[in-house]
């Protein structure tokens, strides 16, 4: 909107000529992704906890520790990445290009499709949302819509044809096979970031990666200079989809931090939209405590074999037998604080913030007075 609006200007503002760089048009993009999410990103998802109560149903064909962690996540987060990666692009982007519009209908279809499976599981409470098949066909006309228009508005020796990364003066013509070519690339892509988050957020990082690649490859396929240099084959128009790109990584790097800052838990956000949990949710507080019994099994189980063979040791009959006593009693103590800091180290990997000299009383290894005995 502001290159289609100020560069006209330009001619009697000189300053408006910063518009046509599309390097400066991508990071103005960045920075209005990065506001949006940290401006309205809290208001949004204090509004959605209080909208849900108990958040989103957990399937229970799931990982077990998910029925405790994360019940009371609330969903429909992704409300907030939709708004501030399309107003982003739409503000930065020039909005006479095809391609942009390819690339936001395809992000609000897909938002779109989510945002109704995630109401019915709010409203039926239930982990069943839209009958998978009906999502798989909604993304499939989606997606064969998009592809048909990509194969109009492409240069004619790129409409149906598929180039390959190292071989620079390759190109395969599809031909009729490049519309479900393309569908395969946009739902699959889709359903696997989707499966990758629903594991437990794991999708941000990967997002991140991909959206600066992709934003590297739009600049440098729609420059003609560069396109021409590093013999690839130029593509007009494509260059615009960096902003896009640069918008999209920085909303996927704002949600990562924000669900931390505001208490909200501290495992990552998915693109999904689950926002972590309730500082004061009992669920949670049951979740957290049952990592750290998991972890202290984790840490004991090993020093209990090994205290059990330490004890066959010392049975054995003569001159053996008493060294290897008399070593287990030099090594007890040294065990006993490598067991401490294990459980230190553990609780604290788990947010469990106990009082180290408690910590120490509770394990058996200083007496109430806190001196050693």
């Amino acid at each position: 909107m502001l290159y289609n609006l100020l560069v006209p200007l330009a001619e009697d503002f000189f300053v408006f000529n910063i518009f046509r760089y599309l390097t400066f048009r991508s990071g103005g993009a960045v920075i209005t992704a990065l506001l949006i999410c940290f401006i309205s990103g809290p208001r949004i998802i204090e509004w959605l906890r209080a909208k849900q109560g108990e958040g989103q149903p957990i399937r229970e064909d799931g990982p077990e520790g998910h029925l405790l962690t994360k019940k009371g996540t609330p969903t429909m987060g992704g409300v907030l990445i939709l708004v501030a990666l399309t107003i982003s692009t739409l503000l930065w982007a020039d909005l006479t290009n095809r391609y942009v519009w390819c690339v936001i209908f395809v992000t609000a279809g897909f938002g779109g499709v989510g945002f109704i499976d995630d109401y019915l599981k709010l409203t039926k409470r239930s982990s069943e949302g839209l009958p998978g098949r009906l999502k798989l066909l909604i993304q499939v006309l989606i997606s064969t819509g998009v592809a048909l228009w990509i194969s109009h508005i492409a240069p004619p020796a790129m409409d149906t044809h598929l180039a390959v990364p190292f071989f620079k003066s390759l190109l395969i013509d599809l031909g009729i096979f490049f519309v479900p070519f393309a569908v395969f690339v946009m739902v699959g892509a889709s359903n696997a970031v989707n499966l990758t988050d629903g594991l437990d957020g794991l999708a941000i990082v990967p997002v991140m990666i991909a959206a600066g690649c992709f934003a590297l490859i739009a600049y440098l396929v729609g420059n003609s200079f560069f396109a021409e240099y590093l013999q690839v084959h130029y593509v007009p128009g494509t260059g615009e989809l960096a902003v896009f790109c640069g918008a999209l990584a920085q909303v996927a790097e704002a949600a990562q931090h924000l669900a931390p800052e505001r208490g909200l838990g501290a495992a990552p956000v998915g693109v999904r939209g689950r926002l972590g949990e309730a500082p004061d949710d009992e669920q949670a507080r049951e979740g957290r405590e049952q990592r750290q019994r998991v972890g202290e099994a984790q840490i004991e189980q090993p020093e209990r074999a090994a205290g059990q063979h330490a004890q066959r040791q010392r049975q054995q009959p003569g001159a053996l037998g008493a060294r290897l006593a008399q070593r287990e009693l030099v090594a007890a103590p040294e065990r006993q604080q490598r067991v401490v800091v294990q459980r230190r180290v553990a609780a604290r990997a788990q947010g469990h913030t106990e009082p180290e000299q408690q910590l120490r009383q509770r394990q058996g290894v200083e007496p109430p007075g806190g001196e050693e005995q």
